[in-house]
């Protein structure tokens, strides 16, 4: 007999729960647990997605949007295509200038993708040779507290420091990426205008950011081990599911299947929790 189980967390809050059962013993291990967790990351976002269904005025776009980000982590595992096209939905349901991701490297910070940039920089600027600090304000306040930050007027706010590449930036918001509970990298918004970028725009930079760090925590279990291939193919199913159902129930339906018999578990049981109820 064995049991294990996840919680499932929405922007920090658990939600409900994942867990599974079997009959043979001494069947799960510690790999258990960390495929248990890739599955509870897409239940808790079809979750999100669905709370930001009913809330958004403009539900097609952002749908639109949300899908083809999550699709894009399915469809293939070049991480730089993928981080790709999530900076390109993400700047087209948020209003900005231009976006980017950034990794942590040796305790520097180094960006690895970008879009936007090249119409407020210099021709001569080389943007992915940039090196940045861990202890700029900015990134050590994410670092350490692991929430977004938003600057609302970079001209007035203490922690933003100037360079020549980012003088056109007046308003920001960053979000952590976080793998495996560590921060691995940032996802950073950045516009023209100040009083612009607001927390209001915190939800949805916090989805797509969601999905970057997804998309490396696959890249790295791909490149950990090749012998996985029906574990991504689950994943891949898994992901295709958030990506084309607006039903989270089917969702989470599919989801409980692939971990089923990625697990190879008799039972899979996928529960709400509301700490207000009775």
């Amino acid at each position: 007999m064995g049991y294990a189980g996840a919680p499932l967390k929405v922007d920090g809050e658990i939600v409900g729960f994942l867990s599974v059962d079997t009959t043979v013993s001494d069947l799960f291990t510690d790999e258990t647990i960390y495929w248990l967790e890739i599955f509870t990351d897409y239940a808790a976002t079809a979750i999100k997605n669905a709370d930001l269904y009913t809330s958004e005025q403009n539900q097609r776009e952002l749908a639109e949007a949300l899908a083809k980000a999550a699709a894009s982590v399915s469809s293939t595992l070049e991480l730089d295509e993928v981080l790709d096209l999530i900076l390109e939905q993400t700047m087209r349901v948020i209003p900005c200038q231009a976006a980017n991701i950034m990794a942590i490297e040796n305790n520097h910070i180094r960006i690895i993708r970008h879009r936007g940039y090249m119409a407020h920089m210099p021709e001569t600027t080389d943007i992915e040779n940039l090196r940045l600090e861990t202890t700029w304000p900015i990134f050590e306040e994410m670092y350490v507290q692991e929430k977004p930050v938003l600057v609302a007027d970079t001209s007035s706010d203490p922690r933003w420091l100037q360079m020549p590449e980012t003088q056109w930036v007046h308003s920001y918001i960053g979000i952590p990426l976080k793998v495996d509970q560590q921060i691995v990298g940032f996802l950073n918004i950045d516009s023209d205008k100040s009083d612009f970028l607001t927390e209001q725009y915190f939800q949805l930079s916090q989805s797509f950011a969601d999905y970057a760090s997804t998309a490396i925590k696959n890249a790295r279990a791909f490149e950990n081990s090749r012998q996985r291939s029906a574990e991504m193919a689950a994943l891949v199913a898994a992901a295709s599911a958030v990506s084309k159902n607006l039903n989270y129930m089917q969702v989470l339906h599919i989801v409980a299947e692939q971990i089923t018999k990625t697990l190879q578990v008799r039972v899979c049981i996928i529960g709400s929790y509301d700490p207000q109820a009775d």
